[in-house]
């Protein structure tokens, strides 16, 4: 889970270190502390959670759970890099978004509306933004060792948000209707690439309706991105994630079922490691 952390960054060219306030998560690039109407800036985490924790719902049911295990690391989130410098209007639209389906998530998947609601009103991502560093980025440039996972939205991605339909919990038309993604950075993969896995490059695409789903379900002690990554023997081929399923796609967008099949591509089985977002991208893939 991509819950923000207090661990200080040693490397002072990256953008600003996380703090706390009262307890909670804070981070620099905001303009004000972290609160709630039910939880004005001078309280603190321990005084905001105490009255909870009696509840029925409290450790239960998705968004319980996620209270119970995740409320001394308040606010929760991401990092979210943005590695792409066009519209800024566009990019507005489609942080809306990712946020009208994590809250539409929470809100389908969780029995209890108030164990939902407040963990709703404690999700604050953090948006990381550098023209000069992160324009064009791969998820090798992004990786920091602050939390253990986080988002990027590069231009293929930011189309896909755009292009995805609004959520309604009415129609539940991410089930019927294609959604869009954003890419998951395992942070913990080295560089260099491992030699038993080479197509493993750190990240997979990530649905939209899964950002939740993968935050609820993830946890530090058993699970690594790696181990829910399939097994992989073509750079061409993209590895996707709902928070629940794993699967890969083609470049032109279908499933691949063999995927430790090179797809008739004499050249991938031969090729010397990479970074497989290098080589998409270098074919105009993402």
């Amino acid at each position: 889970m991509c819950v923000l952390s207090n661990n200080e960054d040693a490397n002072n060219t990256r953008p600003s270190s996380p703090d706390s306030y009262n307890g909670f998560f804070y981070h620099a690039s905001w303009s004000q502390p972290w609160y709630t109407p039910g939880c004005p800036p001078e309280r603190n985490v321990v005084g905001f959670f105490h009255p909870y924790m009696c509840q029925p719902w409290w450790d239960k049911g998705m968004a319980g759970w996620f209270l119970g295990k995740n409320w001394g690391n308040w606010p929760w989130g991401y990092f979210i890099y943005r590695a792409v410098y066009g519209s800024n209007e566009d990019w507005n639209r489609a942080l809306n978004k990712l946020n009208q389906y994590i809250q539409c998530m929470l809100q389908y998947h969780d029995d209890d509306p108030e164990a939902a609601q407040i963990v709703w009103e404690g999700y604050r991502s953090v948006i990381v933004e550098d023209k000069e560093q992160l324009e064009g980025a791969s998820p090798a440039k992004i990786r920091m060792p602050r939390s253990t996972f986080c988002l990027m939205i590069d231009n293929h991605a930011l189309q896909s948000i755009l292009a995805s339909p609004e959520p309604s919990l009415e129609t539940k038309n991410w089930l019927t209707e294609k959604a869009g993604y954003v890419i998951l950075i395992d942070r913990s993969f080295p560089d260099e690439g491992l030699e038993y896995d080479p197509y493993y490059g750190g990240w997979v695409r990530l649905k939209l309706e899964g950002v939740w789903l993968f935050t609820r379900f993830w946890n530090p002690t058993d699970l690594l991105l790696e181990e829910e990554h399939p097994p992989i023997n073509n750079p061409r081929l993209i590895p996707y994630t709902d928070g629940f399923e794993k699967w890969v796609e083609s470049v032109s967008g279908e499933v691949v079922l063999d995927t430790k099949s090179s797809g008739g591509e004499g050249e991938a089985n031969t090729i010397a490691w990479r970074d497989p977002y290098e080589y998409l991208r270098e074919g105009g893939y993402v």
